[in-house]
């Protein structure tokens, strides 16, 4: 073989090794930017999603304040109720003593004559 035929087939196997590593090169490169993108997709769906629980977790808490001072103000509605009807039972029992000395007292005066 002579010279120029090796130097050509040297060159053509160093064009071949060349085109080879370039398009493994571009492979690679597609295929991480596939992954790329699902990894992008991905972020993208969970930062929705994370909003979107951002959202309930709002919902949740304006809901338990609201539901939390209705409660309170269920709590002394009721405290105020049962102090109305303690005042009532204690007003009642006054006047029940009170009438029961004052019918004792008649039924004694009555049995003096």
């Amino acid at each position: 073989m002579e010279a120029w035929q090796l130097a050509v087939l040297i060159v053509v196997i160093i064009i071949a090794f060349w085109m080879l590593s370039r398009q493994a090169v571009r492979q690679t490169k597609e295929s991480i930017a596939a992954q790329f993108r699902t990894v992008t997709e991905h972020l993208n769906t969970q930062d929705t999603e994370l909003e979107t629980l951002k959202g309930n977790v709002q919902k949740v808490e304006l809901d338990l304040a609201r539901n939390y001072v209705r409660r309170n103000d269920h709590v002394r509605d009721v405290a105020s109720l049962k102090a109305q009807f303690s005042a009532l039972a204690t007003a009642v029992e006054r006047k029940l003593d009170e009438h029961s000395r004052v019918t004792i007292m008649t039924i004694k005066r009555e049995m003096r004559k």
